[in-house]
C-alpha cells in the first residue's frame, strides 16, 4: 500500500500522485502552499478541518493514521510537509497565520540580536515539524514497527534567506540558499535508519543527491528496477554499510530558467544555470555570465571563484556538463527571436522603453520594472533619481538591487518600498542600499496603475561610512550617471 500525504506541486489537475503509482493521495495537489497554516487552506486535495487546527498537526494525524491502518502489511509512505515554506510573515501572511503563537511567543524570547538567524515564526514552524517527526517515530514503535521499517529523512533544497524583504533564515557557513547551485541551495542533512539492518550512529561524507533514494530503497527492499527502466541515480547501500565511496565520476545538475527578479520573488534570484561536481571541485555554469569554479574542500562557503586561476580544470568540469547535457537530451537556453535589445544607455524595461523630448519615458502599456544596466560596483551606495510620474491613480513602488559580492552572511537579493508621487511633475528621490555588499544591478518596479512614467536623471552614488540607510551623506559627484535632460 503506497501513500502521499502533504505536498505534491508537480504538475496541474489530472497530473497528481494517483498518475505516479500512489494507492492513496492526502493534501497532494497542484498548489505550491496553502493559504493559511490554519483552515481554510485552500488546498484542493484537503478537506478543511475545525477552527484553529494546525495544517502540520493534520498532516502528521493522516499519516500516523495510514501506518496503524496498515501495520499488517507493507507499505511505502511519502510524507512531504508544506512547513517550512514561505511565506514566513508578515505579507501575504500574518505570523498567526503560520505558526502556533505559543511557539512564536517562546522563540521571540529566545531571539538573539547577534544571531544571522533569528525569525520566531520560521523557529516556530519547525518546531512543529520536528514534533511531527516524533510522533511518526513513536506510531512506529507503538505498532511495534520500527525495526522493519526504512526512515529516510531529508529535503529538497536549502533554506530561503530572504523572502519579500524579511530575512528568514541562515545556511551559514554555506552560501546563498534556496534557488541556485552554491552548497546553500543544494546541500541538506540527509538521514537513513533501518534498526537491526543498517550501522547506527554513522557519518558519511560522500556526496548524494535525491535520484538515489530511489535505487536506494529498491536495493534495501530486495526489488528490482522495472524492465527497460533508466536509473539516473545509484543505490547508497554500499556506503551505508560503511564504503568510502560511489561508483560514479561526477554529480550534475541542471535548471534552465530565470526566476526571481519580479517583485514579490525577491526572496531569490536565479539565473539559468547548470552545475558539476567532480570530487571537491564544483563548476557552476550560467548561460547569461559564464563559469565559477570553487574548491569545496577548502572554501565550502564558495567565496573564492577560481576559474580564471585554473583554466584548465575549468574547461575539463564544462566539458563533463556539456557532455552529460547532450548524453541526457537536456533543454538549454537557447536565443530569443523576440528579444528587446536594451534601451538607451543599456537600459532595459518590462514593456515600452524610450527618450522622449530629453526624458527617459516607460511606455503607458506596461510600467512593470525598469532594469539598470549591469553596474557591479563594490561598497554600499545609494540611488537617487528624477521622476515625473501621470496624475492619480498612483501605488507604492520598490527598488530592489542584487549585490555584487554576494555572501553566506547576506542575502544576495534586497529591496526597499517608497512610495511615488503622481502628480505629473518632477520629484527627486534617495535611496539608501542598506545592508548590502555593493552593487550588480539594479531596478525599479513601478506603480503598475500608473499611465506613464518619465526619468529625467539616475545616479549612483557612493557612501562614506558603511553605516547606511542613517545620516551618512553621499561623495560627489556621483560614481554614475545617466542624464536624460528633461524639463
Amino acid at each position: 500500500m503506497t501513500a502521499l500525504v502533504g505536498k505534491w506541486h508537480l504538475g496541474p489537475e489530472g497530473h497528481g500522485p494517483e498518475r505516479h503509482g500512489f494507492d492513496f493521495n492526502i493534501g497532494g495537489g497542484p498548489e505550491p502552499g496553502p493559504a493559511s497554516y490554519f483552515p481554510p487552506y485552500n488546498l484542493s486535495k484537503l478537506p478543511d478541518g475545525p477552527p484553529g487546527e494546525y495544517l502540520t498537526d493534520r498532516l502528521t494525524e493522516e499519516a500516523v493514521g495510514f501506518i496503524r491502518a496498515n501495520r499488517d502489511r507493507p507499505f511505502f509512505l511519502y510524507f512531504s510537509h508544506y512547513a517550512v515554506h514561505s511565506a514566513i510573515g508578515p505579507r501575504p501572511m500574518a505570523p498567526n497565520r503560520t505558526a502556533k503563537a505559543g511557539f512564536v511567543e517562546y522563540f521571540s524570547a529566545k531571539a538573539d540580536p547577534a544571531a544571522p538567524a533569528q525569525n520566531p515564526t520560521y523557529a516556530a514552524m519547525i518546531r512543529s515539524l520536528d514534533e511531527s517527526v516524533g510522533r511518526v517515530l513513536e506510531a512506529l514503535e507503538e505498532e511495534s514497527l520500527t525495526e522493519g521499517t526504512i526512515i529516510i529523512f531529508t529535503s529538497d533544497n536549502g533554506g530561503v534567506e530572504l523572502s519579500r524583504g524579511e530575512v528568514v533564515t541562515s545556511n551559514l557557513p554555506l552560501r546563498d540558499g534556496k534557488g541556485t547551485f552554491y552548497e546553500g541551495g543544494i546541500r541538506v542533512p540527509t538521514l537513513i535508519s533501518w534498526i537491526g539492518v543498517l550501522p547506527s550512529g554513522k557519518l558519511s561524507e560522500v556526496p548524494a543527491v535525491s535520484i538515489d533514494l530511489y535505487p536506494t530503497i529498491l536495493e534495501l527492499a530486495g526489488l528490482e528496477k522495472n524492465p527497460g527502466q533508466i536509473l539516473d541515480g545509484v543505490s547508497l547501500v554500499p556506503v551505508l554499510k560503511g564504503r568510502e565511496t560511489l561508483e560514479r565520476n561526477a554529480l550534475y545538475f541542471h535548471f534552465p530558467h530565470v526566476q526571481g527578479a519580479a517583485k514579490g520573488l525577491q526572496h531569490f534570484l536565479r539565473e539559468n544555470s547548470s552545475a558539476v561536481r567532480v570530487g571537491d571541485l564544483k563548476l557552476i555554469h550560467s548561460w547569461e555570465t559564464g563559469d565559477e569554479l570553487y574548491d569545496l574542500s577548502k572554501d565550502i562557503g564558495e567565496s573564492e571563484d577560481l576559474a580564471e586561476r585554473m583554466p584548465a580544470e575549468t574547461a575539463r568540469l564544462r566539458g563533463m556538463l556539456f557532455d552529460w547535457l547532450e548524453r541526457v537530451g537536456a533543454q538549454v537556453p537557447t536565443k530569443n527571436p523576440g528579444y528587446r535589445t536594451p534601451g538607451p544607455e543599456g537600459w532595459w524595461a518590462s514593456d515600452g522603453l524610450s527618450l522622449d523630448a530629453g526624458s527617459l519615458v516607460v511606455s503607458a502599456k506596461a510600467p512593470g520594472v525598469l532594469l539598470s544596466p549591469l553596474i557591479a560596483r563594490n561598497r554600499p551606495h545609494e540611488v537617487g533619481f528624477r521622476m515625473r510620474s501621470s496624475a492619480e491613480p498612483c501605488g507604492p513602488a520598490s527598488l530592489g538591487w542584487q549585490d555584487n559580492r554576494p555572501s553566506p552572511r547576506l542575502p544576495k537579493v534586497h529591496s526597499i518600498d517608497f512610495e511615488a508621487i503622481c502628480d505629473d511633475r518632477w520629484h527627486e528621490y534617495e535611496i539608501r542600499l542598506r545592508g548590502s555588499r555593493g552593487i550588480r544591478r539594479f531596478w525599479l518596479d513601478l506603480p503598475r496603475n500608473l499611465n506613464s512614467t518619465r526619468f529625467d536623471w539616475i545616479r549612483l552614488q557612493r557612501l562614506r561610512s558603511k553605516d547606511v540607510g542613517v545620516s551618512t551623506k553621499p561623495v560627489i559627484p556621483p560614481v554614475l550617471e545617466w542624464n536624460f535632460d528633461g524639463g
